[in-house]
């Protein structure tokens, strides 16, 4: 299977996303990188996949290069380690990011911690990775 339409044509759905977390927790690793290696996808397959499945927009890194991190709402370390975060256009509105499709509980908590709801995006975690290795 090399392309998303593939992995649609073999019946891949949410359970199949969740096994594959599951997984991953077990194995200490991201669910994208458990379904690039299952699948033989790419960074960006894996994601758009992911993203229809749970009905996200994927914000990639070109995208991500548009926004500034608003680090005033959630601080850089909350944003390392929960991979998650809230970000600013030149406008002054804000989306937020998260990794993981499962992470309800990471969305709860950063609307929780802004008094604020959010236009949420994945995002592939080597991008949000290589966005938060500028600050």
């Amino acid at each position: 299977m090399n392309n998303v339409r593939d992995m649609q044509s073999a019946g891949l759905a949410a359970d199949d996303f969740r096994r594959a977390h599951h997984e991953a927790k077990r194995l200490g690793r991201h669910l994208n990188e458990v379904i690039e290696e299952e699948y033989a996808l790419s960074p960006g397959e894996t994601m758009e996949a992911i993203g229809r499945v749970f009905h996200y927009p994927v914000m990639d890194m070109q995208a991500l290069n548009v926004y500034a991190p608003a680090f005033d709402l959630l601080s850089f370390a909350d944003v390392s380690r929960r991979e998650c975060m809230v970000l600013r256009d030149g406008e002054g509105r804000t989306r937020a990011i998260f990794c993981d499709p499962f992470g309800a509980e990471l969305q709860e908590w950063a609307e929780a911690a802004t008094d604020s709801s959010y236009d949420w995006h994945l995002v592939h975690p080597a991008d949000l990775a290589a966005y938060l290795a500028r600050y």
